[in-house]
């Protein structure tokens, strides 16, 4: 199954806490559309490691 550009949608935010703030930690959040799921896949935007996996993956 191949994703459309239309089904992944992706946003950079600022990481919470207010170390993470104050030095402008930033994550990407990526949300997938496909089959009826919606899960969301979190990325420190600085060295690339897996944050948290939210919704179906299966």
């Amino acid at each position: 199954m191949e994703l459309t550009a239309e089904q992944i949608n992706t946003q950079l935010h600022h990481q919470t806490g207010m170390l993470n703030r104050m030095f402008n930690r930033k994550e990407w959040v990526i949300m997938l559309q496909f089959d009826n799921r919606n899960p969301t896949v979190v990325i420190n935007a600085h060295n690339g490691k897996l944050i948290q996996i939210i919704g179906a993956t299966n």
